[in-house]
């Protein structure tokens, strides 16, 4: 038994090889990846809650407003598909249709995602624009300068 334990205590372990250990996280390879305009910022929101109102505003600008004086109270809000039905024949179904909602709300999304990241990349090539300038400009000689 002695024996056993100390053939066990002269092999050598053999260590593993770690593949993620020393090397970087996944979320910093994940940015390094992704071009910083491809990566929404704080704008998507502020895009997001523009794009909504200019919806509803929309919606009622087109009201028939005709049709409402003539007592026929018919309102949808959304577009493409209306998530608000405002009506005088729709009092036992609810006036939010979620489905509508969520499909609208997922089109409004990707369209302020795509505003955001063109906003992005126009700021950004206009500041490299203006950083390549700030190098080339008119030079100032001094006097003993031109002399020679």
């Amino acid at each position: 038994m002695e024996k056993e334990m100390i053939q066990k205590e002269d092999t050598p372990e053999e260590t593993p090889e770690y593949k993620t250990i020393g090397k970087q996280p996944a979320s910093q390879a994940e940015k390094e990846t992704i071009p910083k305009y491809l990566l929404p910022t704080k704008r998507l929101a502020t895009i997001l809650g523009l794009i909504f109102l200019a919806v509803i505003a929309l919606a009622l600008i087109q009201l028939p407003y005709d049709e409402i004086l003539k007592g026929n109270l018919e309102i949808k809000i959304g577009y493409p598909l209306p998530f608000l039905d405002f009506g005088v024949d729709a009092t036992e179904n609810l006036p939010i249709k979620p489905l509508n909602l969520i499909i609208d709300l997922i089109i409004y999304l990707i369209l302020a995602y795509i505003i955001d990241v063109l906003i992005t990349l126009v700021i950004s090539t206009n500041t490299a624009k203006i950083r390549q300038q700030e190098g080339v400009g008119p030079k100032v000689y001094e006097a003993e300068e031109v002399a020679k």
